[in-house]
């Protein structure tokens, strides 16, 4: 979390163009109020490719999802170590 929407901004840019390097492309958002969702998120093929130590995942159920049509399932990942 930020102390201020501008730093936030800043931070999503700088993480984009730090990822784009090694080929990677991020989608950001910054949010100002109660945070109803807070963590890192993974969907089911995350999950499955990953599980085990030390890596642990909880089951937050069915989302609405930008750009699908139906709800996917999601694991909040839990803290390692």
């Amino acid at each position: 979390m930020f102390d201020g929407a501008e730093r936030a901004i800043h931070a999503a840019q700088e993480i984009g163009q730090a990822v784009a390097g090694i080929g990677l492309k991020i989608r950001a958002a910054v949010h100002t109020g109660e945070i109803e969702l807070q963590g890192v998120y993974a969907s089911w093929a995350t999950r499955e490719l990953l599980a085990g130590p030390p890596i642990g995942f909880a089951d937050r159920g069915l989302r609405e999802l930008k750009g699908l049509s139906e709800g996917r399932r999601v694991y909040l990942v839990e803290r390692s170590g």
